[in-house]
């Protein structure tokens, strides 16, 4: 047997059930191992279940649980929230709506947290023979072998989706997003208000994205813009934003109006213009048609990420009770925020 393995048993012994194990170093020198052979126990003990590594703080030893106990605790959290898990205030404020509603309503849940693309998979494929209910806020991934909606396509119980869908599947689950159209009026309301007669507007986006409000603002835009009787330009920022930047505004005397299709491609315009010493206010307008909680500080359509966490909750919970949603889309209404 490898050495690695013959030290499990012992690396358990050194703390008690749902205690932190003391340093690797420390480890090291009570077994006489070198860190290599001690983190392949590890991981092999991770594997297993047995021990749960938090970055920043350490390894814990994991309590096991009885099976009776275990399928207790499944069929009293029948519901599962999978998020992004890095510190952005959108997603704060989304779970803040979602659980302050579960409390209220004393409705248990377990909730799991990725960064990567392979993460939400695997977390995805634990889920799925666990649960009835899988709320999620998708990850965008680039590889199709990462992709999770086969996953969700075959999951036997009930998908809600978080702020938004997957652009091809509109028809899987629920889902609870932020009204667009509503949105696109309260920013064609402002921008229009400061434009001068026969100005033009240009819209920026990013092509390459799963998710399906950016697609569907693609094509409203225009739309609305014919509606409000202005001339709308689109321009693709997916890749060398700088340069395309550079091209479009060379030469071009007049004040520009722009709207484009969220707050981080906002943060990225305005960056890039200050470096071709370009300035928002003076030669430029910009609007931002979905506020993420950025230090953005533009014209913006405010997202009520509040009340889709607490929306998305409120279905959650029905549908444990047998009662479904009449209507696969339930929009909610944003503002809008001049600062």
């Amino acid at each position: 047997m490898m050495k690695w393995k013959n030290i499990e048993s012992k690396i358990l012994s050194f703390a008690p059930r749902d205690r932190m194990l003391p340093p690797e170093r420390s480890l090291c020198e009570k077994l006489g191992v070198s860190r290599t052979t001690l983190r392949k126990s590890l991981h092999s003990l991770m594997k297993e279940g047995k021990v749960h590594k938090i970055q920043g703080k350490g390894s814990f030893v994991i309590r096991k649980c009885k099976k009776n106990l275990s399928a207790r605790l499944i069929h009293e959290t029948p519901v599962a929230l999978c998020m992004q898990s890095y510190l952005a205030p959108f997603i704060a404020k989304t779970l803040s709506g979602w659980d302050d509603y579960m409390l209220r309503e004393h409705s248990r849940y377990i909730i799991h947290g990725f960064i990567q693309p392979h993460q939400q998979f695997d977390i995805l494929r634990g889920l799925r023979d666990k649960v009835n209910v899988i709320a999620i806020h998708f990850l965008p991934w680039t590889r199709k072998a990462l992709s999770p909606m086969p996953i969700l396509e075959e999951f036997g119980g009930t998908v809600l989706f978080l702020l938004d869908r997957h652009y091809e599947y509109p028809g899987l689950g629920y889902a609870v997003i932020n009204d667009e159209s509503k949105g696109l009026e309260l920013a064609f309301n402002y921008i229009s208000s400061k434009m001068q007669p026969s100005s033009q507007l240009i819209y920026f986006h990013r092509r390459n994205s799963l998710f399906q409000s950016i697609r569907t603002r693609s094509v409203i835009v225009p739309q609305v813009a014919d509606r409000y009787g202005i001339d709308c330009e689109t321009v693709n920022l997916s890749f060398r934003i700088r340069n395309k930047l550079k091209a479009f505004f060379c030469g071009r005397r007049k004040h520009v109006y722009a709207i484009c299709s969220d707050a981080a491609l906002a943060d990225d315009i305005l960056y890039t213009c200050s470096e071709l010493g370009i300035r928002h206010g003076d030669n430029l307008t910009l609007v931002s048609l979905f506020e993420s909680g950025t230090s953005l500080r533009i014209p913006h359509v405010s997202v009520d990420f509040y009340s889709i966490g607490k929306k998305a909750a409120s279905i959650a919970t029905d549908i444990q009770k047998g009662e479904y949603p009449a209507r696969k889309t339930m929009l909610v209404s944003p503002s809008f925020s001049i600062m």
